[in-house]
């Protein structure tokens, strides 16, 4: 089957973020100073920039020629060892030139179209080759005492794959002629600034505003086989912001470490309204699909305390027909989001983490409805799950540190214990029934022996749920629950639970007692 597997040379298996980190280290490269003088000139920052990058573990060689107040620079490399991938990454450029306006600043200015390559040597050897195209590309770097601003705007900027490389061989030359027909991402409207502070630590502070923005991947089977995949997509608009301190010296192949030493990142973006859509053709069989949003966000926080991931998309619709699905399929959500924060250092005493996750007002197309409920005994409502938890753990060790996890992992060990654990908000909703709860429990894991080798929960769940008698009625009305299945759930709900004040309501609540004891509504089941 072709699929984006085409991309990754034969025999490579580099993880993606790899591979991406060397063409975001070269558009940052682009697109950062680190220069800090009241008056500029294009020598010190041209430094500025090699000290940034630098500072990223990254090493730095160009050909350099002064002519009058103008700087140019040429056959720019930056290269980066991934020891545990038993390789070495790098990042050519074309020309670059820096000049004195006179004023202080310093402007920088770039081809229209400039050439870049990664090459990435070891065991799984490779090089791709790219262009990055600008239109009224501009940019000054200006600074004062301790601190630099790097500002820069183009009408357009594409970034498009033009080659790669394996093992000497191109994939231009394959037998059915370039796979890639289009590999590119295109945006409007670009602009930027970052500002860069000094000090015992170096912070970075950057936004990135785009216009309309796209990407586009149109590939065929490198084979020469009936084969292609073909997705593009983008959206009104992209925002994207950052902040980072970088301490001096740091190895950012030891993430430990580097966060120990005061490494930290705090970014995201934030897209407007989009859409995507994609066709997979494999030997005449077409899989098209396409989706639509009304917009999301995603954000990263790292440092020593947490490690943070979350974000989301709003009016998301998503829709697929062809290839091995027998019917058109078509779904939409009001919102979907995701947010984790976990602690990532080991520590003597319990630290919080959290995680928060929403399918809001789910619904599926008529059709799909149709096929197992035709006469609609079951209600259409939209489904929400959502689910709010929080607590506290203590790791036994560094969650980045790779030789302190492989110990764990040899040793089969486990890398942390749970000291408390509460349910700030759980619903459950779909075809008319409705599951509600909170609740909060507090682990003491110096007893295992009263729950049989588990550590002992101490607290109580509060859960109400409505609709559920209505619900197995129409299940077993559609055949899809049996009469005495459906009798043993009743019987079920009512050891657990007690009804409620409205029709169909039940609720409970699950008290886990110090001396042991389980209580369900007061009656004890343990």
């Amino acid at each position: 089957m072709l699929s984006a597997e085409i991309f990754k040379p034969e025999g490579c298996d580099m993880t993606m973020h790899k591979t991406g980190g060397g063409w975001v280290a070269a558009t940052a490269f682009l697109m950062t100073t680190g220069a800090a003088h009241a008056d500029i000139t294009p020598t010190q920052a041209w430094q500025g920039w090699k000290d940034y990058m630098t500072a990223f573990g990254y090493e730095i060689t160009a050909t350099e020629a002064m002519s009058g107040g103008t700087l140019t620079v040429t056959d720019v490399a930056m290269g980066f060892d991934v020891p545990e991938e038993n390789m070495t990454m790098s990042v050519t450029l074309g020309e670059m030139s820096f000049s004195d306006n006179g004023d202080g600043s310093v402007g920088v200015s770039i081809p229209a179209r400039l050439p870049m390559a990664m090459q990435v040597s070891g065991p799984e050897a490779f090089e791709i080759d790219a262009t990055f195209d600008t239109v009224d590309f501009a940019m000054t770097i200006s600074g004062g005492p301790g601190a630099s601003v790097s500002a820069y705007s183009a009408t357009a900027a594409r970034i498009a794959l033009t080659d790669v490389t394996v093992e000497g061989t191109s994939l231009s030359e394959a037998p059915g002629g370039a796979p890639f027909r289009d590999v590119s991402v295109e945006m409007a409207d670009l602009a930027g600034e970052t500002l860069t502070n000094l000090g015992d630590l170096r912070r970075v502070e950057q936004k990135i505003t785009t216009g309309a923005w796209s990407y586009m991947v149109d590939v065929v089977d490198p084979e020469g086989t009936d084969g292609s995949f073909l997705i593009n997509g983008g959206s009104e608009s992209l925002t994207m912001t950052g902040i980072s301190t970088l301490p001096e010296g740091i190895d950012m192949n030891d993430m430990s470490g580097a966060l120990k030493a005061g490494f930290s990142v705090d970014g995201g973006y934030a897209f407007g309204p989009g859409m995507m859509e994609f066709r997979v053709d494999e030997d005449g069989t077409v899989t098209e699909g396409r989706s639509q949003s009304g917009g999301g966000d995603l954000r990263i926080v790292m440092n020593e305390s947490q490690l943070m991931y979350g974000g989301g998309t709003n009016d998301l619709s998503f829709e697929i027909a062809g290839g091995d699905i027998p019917f058109p399929v078509a779904m939409t959500m009001a919102r979907y989001g995701l947010e984790l924060m976990t602690p990532v250092m080991q520590s003597d005493t319990p630290q919080a983490f959290s995680l928060q996750v929403l399918l809001g007002d789910f619904t599926m197309s008529e059709f799909i409805w149709a096929l197992f409920d035709p006469a609609a005994q079951l209600p259409r409502d939209p489904a929400t799950i959502e689910l709010d938890l929080s607590g506290m753990a203590r790791l036994f060790s560094d969650l980045l540190d790779p030789v302190q996890m492989s110990a764990v992992e040899d040793d089969m060990d486990i890398p942390g214990e749970l000291n408390a654990l509460s349910i700030d908000a759980l619903t459950v909703s779909a075809a008319g029934a409705r599951l509600t709860g909170t609740g909060a429990v507090e682990i003491d894991n110096t007893d295992t022996v009263t729950y049989g080798g588990m550590p002992k929960p101490v607290g109580s769940i509060s859960l109400n749920l409505t609709g559920a008698n209505m619900l197995l009625d129409s299940l077993v009305a559609l055949g899809f629950v049996p009469e005495d299945n459906a009798m043993g759930a009743r019987m079920m709900m009512g050891i657990f639970a007690v009804a409620g004040d409205g029709p169909d309501e039940l609720n409970s609540t699950i008290e886990f007692t110090q001396d042991g004891q389980v209580l369900a509504n007061g009656q004890r089941l343990r």
